[in-house]
């Protein structure tokens, strides 16, 4: 069964969704603990001063109240931001993954390569060529418009710059250790989006599309590589030290 889930993306998913769970049981724990306090302090004070210490607990009460609700509201914050961030995104990299995957047993997929404090979320090689494939989570309409890449009109981040750096990075790192320049193809994967009009294929110099269009790049490049030179990339990608100082190439 194919699964991401040794991905960076995923992992970053799991570990605040446990950070999460976490602060919620901390929450309960302090919870009980202050009304245990709270019932002492006012069992202890009622016979004496009946009027204050129910006054002082109400107003204990009221404050506590909106100190829980607030934590409560960000903790649901950071849920909704940990699913629609790290969550999703490792959901859009497994659709490319299966997609990948899919291919004839001439192409090799190697995911979530890291080559210092990012990473390159697949790398497709085969016949056709090599490809570094970005994939971006994000839903709605993606355009291109005034020189920017925009989600239902609001500019996104620079996803094209990222979708570049990955190609050129890879291209250096293979030129450097195996002294053969190839092209690498950099191509942007919106696998949840629908692609506007605007968006013909290719923007500057990125192949950008929606679910599936991974499959189309791979298979209408015409960079054609042997087998010997497909298993000799791969075999170095996967053999890779990445604690290895790589990142300044």
């Amino acid at each position: 069964m194919i699964n991401n889930k040794d991905s960076f993306t995923f992992k970053k998913y799991l570990s605040n969704k446990k950070l999460i769970k976490f602060f919620y049981i901390f929450l309960l724990i302090d919870t009980v603990a202050f009304f245990c306090l709270l019932m002492k302090f006012y069992f202890s004070g009622y016979y004496k001063y009946p009027l204050v210490a129910t006054m002082l607990v109400l107003f204990f009460l009221i404050i506590f109240h909106f100190v829980i609700s607030k934590a409560d509201r960000e903790l649901i914050k950071g849920k909704k931001r940990n699913y629609f961030t790290w969550g999703r995104g490792a959901g859009a990299e497994l659709i490319v993954k299966k997609s990948l995957m899919s291919l004839n047993d001439y192409y090799r997929v190697i995911s979530d390569f890291h080559p210092g404090e990012w990473n390159i979320d697949h790398i497709c090689i085969g016949p056709t060529g090599i490809f570094a494939i970005e994939v971006k989570a994000h839903k709605g309409t993606i355009s291109y418009s005034d020189g920017k890449l925009k989600r239902n009109n609001q500019e996104l981040g620079n996803f094209l710059g990222q979708a570049k750096e990955g190609s050129v990075f890879l291209n250096q790192l293979i030129k450097e250790r195996l002294n053969k320049d190839y092209f690498v193809v950099p191509v942007l994967v919106f696998p949840n989006a629908n692609i506007d009009n605007s968006i013909n294929h290719q923007i500057e110099n990125v192949w950008v599309g929606g679910r599936g269009f991974e499959r189309w790049v791979v298979d209408n490049c015409k960079n054609v590589l042997s087998l010997e030179e497909i298993n000799t990339i791969c075999n170095f990608l996967e053999r890779l030290d990445y604690n290895e100082k790589i990142d300044n190439i």
